[in-house]
C-alpha cells in the first residue's frame, strides 16, 4: 500500500481573530500588536501562531512554516513615544542597522503600510517562493552529508616520507627502478585505494536510489515550545548535480504520529536510534543531530544550521 499524507492531521494555528487570547501574556501593547498581527497577516497571507518568549507574535505561511516575528516597541523623541512596528525573519539581512533596532534582521517602522512597502521593495516580504528556494540548497547540502561517504572522494592514505621520495626520484629518471621493497609497499597502498573507489562506486548506488525519490521529515526546535514539532515532504533530485525539487509542499506537524507516510518507519528507527547513543533528549523520536547513513534502516540523517530545522531524516521511495 502506497504511503501518503492525510490533510486532515496538518496542525491548524490561530487566525488573527483569534489573536485576544494571548492579551494576558502580551501586556499594555496587546491591542496595538492585535491591530498589527491582523493588519500584517491580511496583507501577506501569513497566519498568527504562537506567541513569543520575549515578546511578539510568530506568524506563518498557510504550510506552517514559520515566516517571522511580529513585535511593538516604543521609539522615544524627547518626551515623546510613538509605537515602532517590526518584523523579524531570518530571511533578512540587512546592510546596516537603523534608528529603530541594532537587529540587523529586522526591519522596523512607525506606520505599518510603510513597513509593508519597505519589506517588498528590499525583497524581504515573506514570499513562500523565496523561502522554498533556501529550503532546496538546505535540504540538499544536507542530504550529501547524510549519505554514506557521498561527499567524500577516495584518496590515497599517508604515505611515508621515504616512498614519497622514491616516487619522485624515479619520476624524474634519478633512479633507474624501484626496489623490490618499495614497490610492495606501493602495491599495498594502491589496493587498498581501489577497494576505496569500489566502496565509493557502492554508495554512489545507495545515494542515487535516494535521490530518485524520497521522503523528508524535518525536525525543527521553537523557542514557544518544550517539544519540537515536524516538518514533512517528499523530494527527488532530476540530475545529480541539480537542485532537489518538491513532490510534495513541505507542511508542517505537532506529532511524527500525523504524518502517516513515515510514522511506522520512525517508531522502528527509534529503537535504533536509542541504542546509537543519540543525545537528543527533546526530541520523543530520538532523532540524532549528526549526519549518519543507517544502513540496517536504510535511512539518512543530515544536521544543519540553517533556517531553524537543526535536523533532517530522509527516507528512499525505493527499496534496496
Amino acid at each position: 500500500m502506497s504511503k501518503t499524507v492525510n490533510p486532515a492531521s496538518f496542525l491548524y494555528a490561530p487566525t488573527p481573530e483569534n489573536i485576544e487570547a494571548y492579551n494576558n501574556a502580551l501586556g499594555s501593547d496587546a491591542s496595538t500588536l492585535r491591530e498589527f498581527v491582523a493588519e500584517f497577516c491580511l496583507a501577506t497571507g501569513t497566519r498568527a501562531d504562537h506567541e513569543s518568549r520575549n515578546g511578539g507574535i510568530n506568524v506563518m505561511y498557510p504550510n506552517g512554516f514559520i515566516a517571522g516575528k511580529l513585535s511593538v516597541s516604543l521609539f522615544w523623541d524627547g518626551d515623546k513615544h510613538d509605537p515602532v512596528y517590526n518584523f523579524s525573519s531570518v530571511m533578512i539581512n540587512k546592510a546596516k542597522r537603523d534608528k529603530y533596532t541594532r537587529s540587523l534582521s529586522t526591519r522596523s517602522s512607525t506606520n505599518i503600510k510603510s513597513l509593508l512597502t519597505a519589506l517588498k521593495k528590499a525583497g524581504d516580504y515573506p514570499v513562500w517562493s523565496k523561502q522554498e528556494k533556501t529550503l532546496q540548497g538546505e535540504i540538499g547540502s544536507s542530504f550529501s552529508y547524510a549519505m554514506p561517504r557521498d561527499n567524500i572522494t577516495p584518496r590515497i592514505d599517508f604515505v611515508s616520507p621515504e616512498m614519497t621520495l622514491c616516487a619522485f626520484e624515479f619520476v624524474l629518471k634519478k633512479i633507474d627502478s624501484i626496489p623490490y621493497d618499495m614497490q610492495k609497499l606501493f602495491l599495498v597502498k594502491y589496493d587498498e585505494y581501489l577497494a576505496k573507489v569500489e566502496v565509493a562506486k557502492s554508495t554512489e548506488k545507495v545515494a542515487d536510489r535516494f535521490r530518485k525519490g524520497m521522503r523528508v521529515l524535518g525536525v525543527a526546535t521553537e523557542s514557544t515550545r518544550a517539544r519540537p514539532i515536524y516538518y514533512y515532504t517528499e523530494v527527488h533530485f532530476p540530475k545529480a548535480d541539480a537542485p532537489l525539487v518538491f513532490d510534495i509542499p513541505i507542511q508542517r506537524y505537532e506529532d511524527v504520529a500525523q504524518i502517516e507516510a513515515v510514522h511506522m518507519d520512525m517508531v522502528f528507527a527509534k529503537t535504533v536510534f536509542e541504542k546509537s547513543g543519540s543525545m537528543n533528549d527533546s526530541d520523543p523520536m530520538r532523532i540524532p543531530m549528526g549526519d549518519k547513513y543507517y544502513e540496517d534502516l536504510d535511512m539518512g540523517t543530515g544536521y544543519t544550521s540553517g533556517h531553524r530545522t537543526a535536523h533532517w531524516v530522509f527516507i528512499p521511495k525505493e527499496s534496496a
